[in-house]
């Protein structure tokens, strides 16, 4: 598989047993930006490698992008009740995914590791932690009220985490979004309820 973009070409190589590698094709640019740590000279007549820093750049965190996230968070959250309403299931359980993905995007740009490639690398590199709090994450169901107390559980896993990580980069607090998709949330679970909700931020 052949993709071009981003200043590299990347082709995917698989074999019948499903051992895969990646070829990464980058220009000179791109090639600069990684470290003597990350790669093994094969042939380097040039000694292309020596002129590139020996370790890789500290890992650091986007705190716009972390702010964007719990923002799409709520928005999806949000819009909940509108997708049970209508019997939109599907949409509802697709929402979830979305959810979960936030989640683990959220950890790995708190981690200072967007960028990072491959699809299985969240287990090397997200503590255990981490890890476990993903795998424990909802799944969803096939039905309106169960997959209403996966939201839920959701939120309140990530909306603690998220403030805390938010705090300590710097990174600007939607409390404001959060107060909105409460008011939404309460036409679900209740006054009450989503009064507990607005109060997983503190």
């Amino acid at each position: 598989m052949y993709r071009q973009g981003n200043q590299q070409i990347l082709i995917n190589i698989a074999t019948k047993d499903w051992l895969s590698c990646d070829l990464v094709i980058a220009c000179a640019q791109r090639f600069a930006e990684r470290s003597q740590n990350d790669l093994q000279a094969v042939y380097d007549p040039k000694s292309l490698l020596n002129t590139l820093r020996i370790a890789p750049k500290p890992p650091t965190t986007d705190e716009t992008r972390l702010t964007a996230l719990v923002q799409e968070f709520l928005r999806i959250l949000g819009l909940l009740p509108a997708g049970i309403k209508r019997g939109e299931l599907y949409t509802v359980q697709f929402g979830l995914g979305i959810l979960r993905d936030h989640v683990a995007q959220f950890l790995t740009e708190a981690a200072g590791l967007t960028g990072r490639s491959g699809a299985l690398n969240l287990s090397r590199d997200l503590s255990s932690k981490d890890m476990s709090l993903l795998n424990d994450l909802p799944i969803g169901s096939k039905s309106a009220q169960p997959l209403i107390e996966d939201y839920v559980k959701i939120a309140i896993v990530f909306l603690p985490l998220a403030k805390r990580h938010c705090d300590t980069h710097g990174a600007a607090w939607p409390a404001d979004l959060i107060n909105a998709a409460a008011n939404s949330l309460a036409t679900l679970i209740g006054d009450a309820n989503a009064q507990q909700f607005r109060q997983l931020q503190h």
